[in-house]
């Protein structure tokens, strides 16, 4: 017996949800285990925010979970090549990867590797509609599907 809640806003980036974390930790129940996923940072890298500011705040959001006593469970960035996306957007996703990849253990307890699936995770992949929508963004049920099983793995791992 579970209970999901999704406090994401749409267009949202980590900077956004910093102000706001009181409203999440209020979700913890001491009677559960209580898992975070934290998919943060596209929105950011998109709107141009430099590759460190992401880390920082998402670090820093991923801490102030585990504070409350949260499980947390971090996320690499998925590719996206919608209209707009700027000229370095891949290269800051790969930087972030890395850096998220390398250093997540010590500021969260488990990771979703999404970006490491070689159908939705590679540079290129948004450009797919099986697994992504035309916006070349998000993902359509096939590629959420996907997300899921990492997911799952991830959270089984705990």
């Amino acid at each position: 017996d579970y209970t999901l809640t999704d406090i994401s806003e749409p267009g949202e980036g980590i900077a956004g949800m910093l102000p706001e974390i009181a409203s999440m930790l209020a979700l913890y129940d001491a009677g559960k285990t209580n898992i975070l996923c934290l998919w943060a940072g596209t929105n950011d890298l998109h709107n141009s925010t430099a590759v460190a500011t992401v880390e920082a705040d998402y670090q820093d959001y991923c801490e102030q979970a585990q504070a409350a006593g949260f499980s947390v469970v971090a996320f690499t960035i998925l590719p996206r090549s919608n209209v707009g996306t700027p000229v370095g957007f891949e290269a800051a996703r790969q930087t972030f990867n890395t850096w998220l990849r390398t250093n997540y253990a010590t500021f969260a307890d488990a990771l979703a590797d999404v970006a490491a699936n070689t159908d939705i995770g590679e540079n290129g992949d948004s450009d797919n509609l099986t697994y992504y929508l035309a916006d070349k963004v998000h993902m359509t049920a096939a590629g959420y599907a996907i997300v899921a099983g990492v997911v799952q793995t991830a959270i089984e791992g705990l």
